[in-house]
């Protein structure tokens, strides 16, 4: 089967996921960890069987232990066929500055003393670890770091990991002349985050809601105090320090961290985006923050998958211990004839017709993955629109895919000096 002539990458959107943030995994319960996985994963493959590529991110492609678990996992089993073959490659780092390596784009993070692990945070304090690391990492000693830190087995673990994504991205990426770079958004971040902050002629039906009100003024707080609300690091730390009420503190590290993902959003060229950050959440101070921060950020027309977990802990340990054998699933529905056709009629359609080819390719996609063992997409029966993921007989999640944003108030006015964008990179404290 020749790919080449199936798959048209330049008509395949590059898809940016949110759920793959690395401060997603940090300090959770094992349960909301486990939460946090299954809805990365199943953003992850909806997005690929809808014919999506995903573009990767610096700070997701080594610091976050979700796209870390989840994708050097998938990678372990696709087939060699399909890994050669297929010219619309499904992952595509897109670093902000050129590497001679992904591994020694991973080195400048751990030199870097600005940036924050998530991954790894017992090494944030261990500057002497860290730059010994990077150098194993600079000069390829991947036996080397597997020789000194045998007895350290959370670092074998990440190693071994890197490892595996070494090898696929230097293939594809620094050996590729088409490679992708983010754009230098500069002071965005700065200008999302303050957009909030200093808004004026704000309208009374904003003024009026005290979800509203309390995240600014707990923003307009942390900014008094100090605290640089553009470095996500400190909002965490410092913020409890200041925010007594915990909604309003979620709500506002919600916002600055989504307003840190349309900087990455915009900066890598997404034309689509699963900006649904969390599980469904009934915070109206977080759902607040997440449509503030998209539209400070002025992202427009976005796609979002609103997740709800309804699997208990056993079943969640049953979908993340499957998972090899889900992605063999996955691999093979993608080398499916029916499948190609399928996404290529999806992909090519008018804008008139989007909608029509979006519901005829997810009938295909249930066809499809009914004949697989591990998992499997269904319509629920309430709503037409919703779907649910399936792992061995049992309901895992429910989720909806929508295409268009949903109409939120005017947040700020439009005769508003605040600026957006001007231009240059945003800070390394991911």
């Amino acid at each position: 089967m020749n790919f080449k002539k199936l798959l048209d990458g330049e008509k395949q959107p590059l898809c940016f996921i949110e759920s793959f943030d690395s401060v997603r995994y940090a300090e959770l319960s094992e349960r909301d960890l486990n939460k946090r996985r299954v809805q990365a994963e199943i953003e992850l493959i909806y997005s690929l069987l809808l014919g999506r590529r995903i573009v990767v991110p610096e700070p997701h492609s080594f610091d976050s232990t979700g796209f870390l678990e989840i994708v050097t996992d998938a990678l372990r089993v696709c087939p060699r066929k399909l890994d050669r073959e297929w010219i619309c490659y499904p992952f595509l780092l897109c670093p902000r500055q050129g590497y001679a390596s992904y591994r020694r784009m991973i080195s400048s993070f751990f030199e870097s003393e600005n940036f924050v692990l998530s991954a790894l945070p017992g090494l944030n304090q261990d500057t002497s670890l860290r730059n010994r690391l990077a150098g194993m990492l600079e000069n390829d000693s991947f036996t080397k770091i597997e020789r000194e830190m045998a007895s350290d087995g959370s670092l074998l673990h990440f190693f071994s990991q890197i490892q595996e994504l070494d090898h696929y991205f230097s293939e594809r990426y620094f050996e590729n002349e088409g490679k992708l770079t983010a754009r230098n958004l500069g002071s965005a971040m700065s200008d999302y985050v303050n957009n909030l902050a200093n808004a004026t002629n704000l309208p009374d039906q904003l003024m009026d809601q005290p979800e509203f009100r309390g995240l600014r003024e707990g923003l307009l707080t942390l900014i008094d105090r100090g605290v640089d609300v553009t470095r996500r690091s400190n909002v965490r730390i410092e913020g409890r320090q200041y925010i007594d009420d915990d909604e309003i503190y979620s709500g506002v590290v919600e916002y600055v961290d989504s307003c840190y993902n349309a900087v990455i959003y915009k900066a890598v060229g997404a034309q689509t985006g699963i900006l649904t950050t969390i599980e469904s959440t009934t915070s109206a101070y977080v759902i607040l923050a997440q449509n503030l921060s998209e539209e400070s950020a002025e992202l427009g027309e976005r796609d979002q998958i609103r997740i709800s977990i309804t699997g208990d802990d056993l079943l969640l340990e049953k979908w993340i211990r499957s998972r090899k054998s889900r992605w063999k699933e996955i691999w093979e529905i993608m080398q499916n004839d029916e499948w190609i056709s399928s996404v290529r009629n999806f992909l090519g359609a008018s804008e008139e017709s989007k909608r029509l080819a979006y519901v005829a390719h997810t009938k295909n996609l249930q066809d499809l993955t009914q004949k697989s063992t591990h998992f499997s997409f269904e319509e629920t029966e309430e709503r037409g629109q919703e779907m649910r993921a399936i792992c061995e007989s049992a309901e895992i999640a429910s989720f909806e895919h929508l295409f268009e944003p949903d109409e939120h108030l005017n947040d700020f006015d439009d005769e508003s000096d605040d600026g957006y964008i001007d231009g240059s990179t945003p800070g390394t404290d991911l």
